[in-house]
């Protein structure tokens, strides 16, 4: 169970959370640059 593939993809999809979370902050706050949702 604490094999480094599974800790690597973890850690993978730790930082993808984490961009995809800034992302999504970043097009809240300006939303007067043409966020069309």
């Amino acid at each position: 169970m604490a094999s480094s593939g599974a800790r690597k993809v973890i850690w993978i999809a730790i930082a993808v959370a984490v961009v995809v979370l800034v992302i999504v902050i970043i097009a809240m706050m300006s939303d007067d640059a043409g966020g069309s949702y």
